[in-house]
């Protein structure tokens, strides 16, 4: 369903369609805003927010085995149990795969 701003000002009555339906609310006839159902725009903010962690966790991901990788070049013999142990830890974390 499309309407106009000055619909929706004239006739609050509308917003109950949202129940049934998605609302696009146009001004100078472009679209404006979206009207949804708040269980709906709940769900799509859960998602939104899990998509969001999950991109976070891989980067950390991504920044953490990179150190990692750059501490190894340039460490010694004495440090490379230690390395090894920490990259350990980080597969146990973040999974086997590598960045």
């Amino acid at each position: 369903m499309k309407i106009t701003a000055t619909q929706i000002k004239q006739n609050s009555a509308i917003l109950q369609q949202a129940l049934r339906e998605d609302i696009v609310v146009t001004k100078r006839q472009r679209p404006f805003v979206v009207i949804v159902e708040y269980e709906k725009y709940r769900k799509m903010e859960e998602a939104l927010n899990r998509v969001e962690e999950s991109e976070r966790a891989e980067r950390l991901k991504k920044a953490w085995l990179k150190s990692a990788r750059e501490s190894e070049s340039v460490m010694g013999e004495e440090d490379a149990a230690l390395y090894d142990a920490l990259e350990d830890d980080a597969k146990a974390r973040f999974g086997e795969e590598r960045a």
